[in-house]
């Protein structure tokens, strides 16, 4: 013991047995000449004496007991300090100075000492070994050691050992063999612990890259391993769970607890390499930057990780509960993630993470928007940026995300999508540009079931697609980036948040070639629509699609962040249901609303400007009026419309237009130039209909002028403009086969003609049974309640009255006889110039004849006309048709009182002769007329009546024959 420089030896008590080799020692105290004793309790050995002197110690048997061993070195130093005693930590006693010294390629020689031991067996008990290596300090309580088989000069020959005791006071097991003296020394070792404290082990830990070890562990581990020239290389596999763990490197994480369960580990040449499985409770990984993941619980399993230095890469899968990303926005949770893939880390270079990460109710929030998901799923690889980038991520190569479920509010706006499929590069966007990431490289994205609601209005999506390509702009651009590429969605729908209203929906949408620039123009090659519809109400008051079309095409559209144009736009198949009711047109709330602003100014047209619309294929418009007591229903179709020009931007310059389409068996063909964007708005018309039925219309007739249509044709013109907002046009018509019911005697035609019905119509009737009328159409279109139907009505009553009066101006020129008389039975009559007769006379004169010779020609081109004849005589001409008939009576009497002058006075009163004498000259006038037409003018007997003669009273009375037609 001196020759290890200990100055104070003693040994309480001892035994030796020179015959058999045995030695015993009590109480063996080595005090070195600084530092703490080396104590023996007991020591006993067994040895032998023939190999002593060849140096060489055979001992077949040693047992310890009470061994206190202190080992100290500090950090950065090669001095060992042993209970005191400094020791260099060089080459082993007994090593030749000589030797070469080992390299990577050629191992050192084995060790040749200057004693060989022989050991067959140690038990060590109840002693302790205290190691303090700069942070490294190790308390080991030794139960029992037993080591056998221990030959320095067979180093080939393992080293048996197996130990009881506690390191920290944490119980510890092992057992194992050892080469101590081969070329490459190597062990072998099972190992058991519990609740041993890492800190304590920290610095041999960071020796493997492992830096700043925290927790208290359990572990039962199974190894080897062999010291090379190129280091020690070291496999094994085992268990580990770690309370309170925390680990800085290679991965900075946190646990409560952390289980390791390894199926294969090595280390060689400063690498690690392992495969097993790893669970966590109460995770936090450290991302840098202050942006860390957080799991309540979590499983991680790895057939292939490696460690080396500081460069981790590893494959595997991981599975969380409880899933986190916190310390920067956006903050994310999820009540349970998966990971399967790969990952590189290195803290010299990015952090890369590849594979599938699924996440399950994730939850995305920020200061001014929040995002949950039923699940989010990435595919690809993601890399950590610099920590001035805008966006701690990118995507290595392409990125494939999905979201299902997903729910979004931002600022007013909420969004529901039930599956969102992104495939697209991700890149931080350079420095001040208007977002903090892009998507880099051809990027498509698609959205299945969703639905957009912002403040009242909401839309709603089955399936869209978009494919593009985005270029960050700046900061303060028009739009936050650039974009190329097409889209195609399936399902479209817009209306209001609240209530049974559908404006818009739409089937299929495909738009080509589009463009959004920095500046926020936006531009296509084309935009197609199919199965378009708009305006339609369920449930209460409802009401189907208001407009449908089966396609709607816009060539070469654009929008400059003012205005919308397009080349083209067509309609194919177009339905246009238009039905009128007291409050409007149904569904068309807007068109029947007043179209200036508050101070009366209008409202600034729409920035719309379309080279060209066409509305055609199989397009109609069905019309249902029920404002009418009878409603009407009417179809027209179809339609081929086209118009050119159609600008908003200016509002002054005219549309050419052009309409071809069928009322039923009628033909509509119109055209002209339209200003529907002007206010007030104007334009010109020329349109022509021919061969249209009017029964359908009779509605509009009875309840504007009180008739029903049984039978008729309509043909017409309407030529007109409206300038300055005042209508100027012209309806002209030739009504075919008109026929009517009996008309209600109140009807409003009678109130604005003053006219029988049954006479006007006959009046207006040519030889050929057609009527033809001019009627004019006035109205102002910039006042509210113009109306362009009631503008015809309101024209017609005037336009009839006008035609007749023209008609019996023509038949007779004394136009100031023209009057109606009152009712007399027979009801209300419209009376030509009546013949007049001198008194007493019933003799038809050039003036009476040509009078009825006009009468004959108007009844000859009106089959419908009929004419009474009623003859009229006066109390005036009584003493005349009296003394007539004394004369006739007393002839020479007569002639005698003449001739001498003494004709009797009239009587005072007329007789019962001499009024049946006036009714009989009322009659003979009436005969006469009636005679004279219908022997000279050839009018048919039964077209004319004749009255019974009246005797009427009166200063204004005339002898005359009034003619009622």
């Amino acid at each position: 013991l001196r020759d290890y420089g200990m100055v104070e030896v003693s040994v309480a008590d001892s035994a030796l047995s020179l015959f058999d080799g045995h030695l015993v020692v009590r109480d063996v105290v080595a005090r070195p000449p600084l530092g703490t004793a080396l104590g023996i309790g007991d020591f006993a050995l067994n040895f032998r004496w023939g190999p002593l002197f060849r140096r060489q110690v055979v001992i077949d048997r040693v047992a310890l007991t009470g061994v206190t061993i202190d080992i100290q070195r500090d950090a950065g130093s090669d001095v060992i300090v042993i209970n005191g005693l400094p020791l260099a930590a060089g080459e082993p006693a007994g090593q030749d100075a000589a030797a070469p010294a080992p390299t990577p390629t050629a191992p050192r020689a084995a060790k040749t000492p200057a004693w060989g031991v022989d050991l067959t067996e140690l038990d060590l008990t109840d002693s302790r070994l205290h190691l303090a290596s700069g942070p490294l300090v190790a308390d080991i309580a030794i139960k029992h050691l037993h080591v056998a088989n221990l030959h320095s000069r067979k180093p080939d020959l393992p080293v048996t050992f197996s130990l009881e005791g506690s390191l920290n006071g944490a119980p510890v097991t092992l057992s194992g063999t050892v080469l101590p003296f081969a070329a490459e020394p190597a062990f072998t070792l099972d190992a058991s612990a519990s609740g041993l404290d890492l800190a304590a082990i920290a610095t041999g830990l960071a020796e493997i890259g492992l830096t700043e070890a925290r927790g208290a562990a359990d572990l039962a581990v199974t190894a080897s391993g062999r010291l090379g020239a190129d280091g020690i290389h070291v496999a094994g596999q085992g268990k580990l769970d770690i309370a309170r763990a925390a680990l800085a490197q290679p991965v900075t994480f946190r646990a409560d607890r952390f289980a390791l369960a390894l199926g294969h580990l090595s280390w060689a040449g400063g690498q690690l390499d392992l495969d097993g499985s790893a669970e966590a409770a109460g995770l936090t990984i450290d991302l840098g930057g202050g942006t860390a993941l957080a799991a309540s619980k979590a499983r991680l399993e790895t057939p292939a990780a490696r460690l080396a230095g500081r460069h981790l890469t590893a494959q595997g899968s991981l599975d969380a509960e409880g899933f986190a990303v916190k310390g920067s926005p956006p903050a994310l949770t999820a009540a349970r993630g998966h990971w399967a893939g790969d990952l590189d880390s290195d803290r010299d270079a990015p952090f890369r993470i590849g594979g599938t990460v699924t996440l399950d109710e994730a939850r995305l929030a920020d200061r001014a928007y929040t995002g949950q998901a039923g699940r989010v799923s990435l595919t690809g690889r993601l890399l950590t940026t610099p920590a001035a980038a805008a966006f701690p991520l990118r995507s290595d190569g392409t990125l494939e995300a999905g979201l299902d479920r997903l729910h979004v509010t931002a600022g007013g706006v909420t969004a529901t999508i039930g599956q969102t499929r992104l495939n697209a590069r991700l890149e931080p966007a350079p420095a001040r540009s208007a977002l903090p990431l892009t998507l880099a490289g051809p990027s498509r994205l698609e959205l299945h079931d969703a639905r957009l609601t912002a403040g009242e209005v909401a839309a709603s999506l089955g399936h869209g697609e978009v494919t593009a390509e985005l270029t960050p702009v700046p900061a303060g651009a028009a739009v936050p980036v650039a974009a190329r590429g097409k889209i195609a969605a399936e399902r479209l729908e817009i209306g209001p948040a609240r209530g049974h209203e559908d404006w818009l929906a739409v089937e299929r949408i495909a738009g080509d070639d589009l463009a959004l620039t920095r500046d926020g123009h936006a531009g296509a090659a084309r935009i197609r629509a199919e199965g378009l519809a708009a305006l339609r109400r369920t449930g209460s008051g409802a009401y189907p699609w208001r407009i449908e079309a089966r396609a709607l095409r816009l060539d070469r559209p654009s929008h400059d962040g003012r205005t919308t144009r397009a080349d083209e736009a067509r309609l194919d198949d177009l339905t246009l249901r238009l039905t009128r009711t007291g409050e409007g047109l149904l569904g068309f709330s807007a068109a029947t609303a007043a179209t200036g602003t508050d101070d009366g100014r209008p409202q600034p047209p729409p920035r719309l400007a379309l080279g060209r619309v066409v509305v055609a294929g199989a397009s109609r418009l069905t019309f249902h009026d029920r404002t009418l007591p009878e409603p009407l229903r009417l179809e027209v179709s179809p339609i081929d419309l086209t118009v050119e020009r159609l600008d908003g931007t200016h509002p002054d310059h005219d549309s050419p237009f052009r309409l071809t389409t069928a009322i039923g068996n009628a033909g509509v063909v119109a055209s002209g130039n339209l200003r529907p964007f002007a206010w007030p708005p104007g334009g010109r018309i020329d349109s022509r209909i021919s061969a249209l039925e009017l029964p359908p219309f009779s509605p509009y007739v009875a309840d504007a002028l009180g008739l029903q249509l049984r039978t008729g044709h309509f043909d017409g013109t309407l030529r007109g403009e409206a300038k300055s907002g005042a209508l100027d046009a012209a309806l002209d018509l030739t009504l075919s086969n008109l026929a009517i019911a009996a008309p209600d005697p109140h009807a409003p035609l009678l109130q604005r003609t003053g006219l029988p019905i049954e006479t006007v119509l006959d009046l207006l009737r040519d030889g050929e049974g057609r009527i033809k009328l001019s009627i004019p159409v006035k109205g102002r279109l910039d006042s509210p309640d113009f109306d362009f139907s009631d503008a015809v009505n309101q024209a017609i009553g005037g336009a009839l009255s006008s035609a007749v009066m023209t008609t019996l101006k023509v038949a007779f020129p004394l136009t100031a006889l023209i009057s109606l008389i009152g009712e007399d039975g027979d009801g209300g009559r419209l009376t030509v110039a009546p013949l007049t007769f001198a008194p007493g006379e019933a003799t038809l004169g050039d003036e009476q004849r040509a009078l009825l010779d006009r009468a004959a020609t108007l009844l000859q081109g009106r089959a419908g006309l009929h004419l009474t004849l009623c003859g009229k005589a006066t109390l005036a001409e009584g003493p005349l048709v009296a003394a007539r008939r004394r004369a006739d009576d007393h002839p020479v009497l007569s002639r005698l009182q003449r001739l001498i002058g003494a004709e009797p006075p009239p009587p005072g009163e007329l007789t019962a002769e001499d009024r049946a004498a006036l009714q009989a000259l009322a009659e003979k006038r009436s005969a006469a007329a009636r005679a004279y037409l219908a022997e000279k003018s050839g009018i048919p007997a039964e077209r004319l009546y004749s009255c019974r003669g009246e005797i009427e009273e009166g200063d204004d009375k005339a002898p005359r024959v009034d003619l009622l037609l």
